[in-house]
């Protein structure tokens, strides 16, 4: 039997098992509610009495969840905008032949950061009695209850059409032309070049006959997603103020969290302002880089050191030159300003975005780009 039908078979069982105890203890519930949101998953389970409750039925390999952990937190900020940050959620779990609490350096606490209780498949407990045992997640409650963002702005349709019309994306920099006035785009094309040069000497060495793909060896280039960054944090620094390093609360420090890794810019008159580059990926996995990114933002506001006022994504344009509006206003309900990579402009949006204030920056932007 393969991996993924097996996973799935383990599930499917588990599911069954789950919904009969369920039964026996008279809990009332629905089974495979549906999601309301960009980015959730269907709920397995959802208890309605004796109390509210959420159980997600899961396989479990230590190395998915780690995987995983921030799609489980965006599930989490889903359904507590749903039913409250105070509903438990519960995860069922099993793994074929080994109890959960047998499995070598496995601690339910770090491998299950987002859930507030696990129960091993193989050996429910009595309902009642687990019902009293559970305790609410102090780190998912800290991040529901301060990650919230409270002012954020949709784009219309026609507005992000406008403005990702001169947008870039990694095709643009493989031109051998070079962009005007040694702005970003040209120090960008210049990266690309410089990356894709030691990455072909490095490859070809290997195997004379091997066919590269450049804007898919540029987007998982390590070297160049840095250099991207530095590039963006160099533009920065000329405005004056400070970068700083992205640090999170010293309460939450022992724990392995699944943190982004924002630049970190504050302002000479203190606005602080975190960015991050969000390079283009297939649309089919939309869910996926939707629910990553929600649990970015919340993670950034709730757990940071840093006070941060304002959440910014660089967008790259899709190859076949198509934006998605519902795609940018999740993230913008999220709390992130998703701006164009119009970098072969003097002034790009985001430069713009950094040195207005917010609603100053939005006005004109409705002005310019209705």
């Amino acid at each position: 039997m393969k991996y993924t039908t097996k996973k799935i078979e383990i599930r499917k069982e588990l599911k069954i098992r789950v919904r009969e105890w369920l039964i026996d203890s008279g809990v009332k519930f629905i089974e495979d509610k549906k999601p309301i949101a960009l980015g959730s998953s269907p709920v397995d389970f959802l208890i309605i009495e004796p109390f509210l409750m959420v159980i997600e039925v899961k396989w479990f390999s230590q190395f998915f969840w780690q995987f995983k952990q921030k799609d489980i937190l965006a599930q989490r900020i889903n359904l507590a905008s749903q039913y409250g940050r105070y509903m438990p959620v519960v995860a069922v779990t099993s793994q074929e032949g080994e109890p959960i609490g047998e499995i070598p350096q496995f601690d339910v606490e770090r491998n299950f950061l987002f859930f507030d209780d696990v129960i091993d498949g193989e050996n429910l407990p009595s309902f009642h009695q687990f019902r009293e045992s559970i305790k609410l997640n102090e780190l998912v409650q800290d991040i529901l209850k301060r990650g919230e963002s409270i002012d954020f702005h949709i784009t219309d349709s026609q507005e992000v059409e406008t403005m990702w019309e001169n947008s870039l994306n990694l095709s643009s920099f493989l031109q051998d032309e070079p962009f005007p006035n040694d702005n970003i785009a040209e120090q960008l094309r210049k990266l690309s070049e410089d990356c894709l040069s030691i990455d072909r000497e490095r490859k070809l060495g290997r195997n004379p006959d091997i066919k590269i793909n450049n804007v898919q060896t540029l987007r998982l280039l390590p070297k160049f997603k840095q250099g991207f960054k530095e590039v963006i944090k160099n533009e920065i620094r000329k405005f004056g103020g400070e970068l700083e390093e992205y640090k999170i609360s010293e309460h939450w420090s022992q724990y392995k969290l699944p943190l982004p890794k924002p630049i970190i810019w504050r302002s000479p008159y203190g606005r602080v302002v975190a960015i991050q580059v969000l390079f283009a990926f297939d649309f089919q996995y939309k869910n996926n880089r939707a629910r990553q990114l929600i649990s970015d933002a919340w993670m950034i506001r709730a757990l940071s050191e840093n006070k941060v006022d304002d959440l910014v994504m660089l967008l790259e344009k899709s190859e076949d030159n198509k934006s998605s509006t519902y795609f940018i206003n999740v993230l913008e309900s999220a709390g992130w300003t998703v701006l164009p990579w119009d970098f072969a402009k003097k002034r790009p949006l985001f430069m713009e975005f950094i040195l207005e204030e917010r609603e100053v920056f939005y006005e004109r932007i409705a002005k310019v780009y209705a």
